[in-house]
């Protein structure tokens, strides 16, 4: 059997202490940099299903009056972000929607088309 002195033992504890503060630093290093790459790995899937929304609200001309771009800016404030999973169901649930018709009103008053059953019927319209 081999018999160790105390002054052996006493330098290979400090030794032992010495590396499992360096690897116990090593590992909180670690995590943080997990952590910070599942953030970014969540932003990512965020701006992905956000992406996917706002193209699902384009395609079936939802808010037609703003752009692909502006829907994802709406729907990135945090407020929506916040009820993205609500947003994301009543567009899919919402149906297409179609412009049947559209008036103008001219220097006349009403632009009903170009022959007079047209622009009667119109004019019944408004009025």
């Amino acid at each position: 059997m081999h018999k160790l002195s105390a002054a052996q033992v006493d330098a290979t504890l400090r030794q032992t202490a010495q590396a499992l503060r360096g690897s116990a630093e090593e590992i909180a290093y670690l995590h943080t940099k997990l952590a910070a790459a599942e953030a970014k790995l969540a932003s990512r899937d965020q701006d992905d299903r956000i992406s996917k929304v706002a193209q699902a609200m384009h395609d079936k001309g939802l808010n037609g009056e703003l752009t692909l771009e502006e829907k994802v800016a709406m729907l990135k404030r945090p407020e929506n972000v916040q009820r993205l999973d609500v947003i994301e169901e009543g567009v899919g649930l919402a149906a297409q929607q179609v412009k049947l018709a559209h008036i103008e009103a001219d220097s006349h008053g009403i632009d009903g088309g170009s022959d007079a059953a047209t622009a009667n019927f119109v004019s019944g319209i408004l009025e």
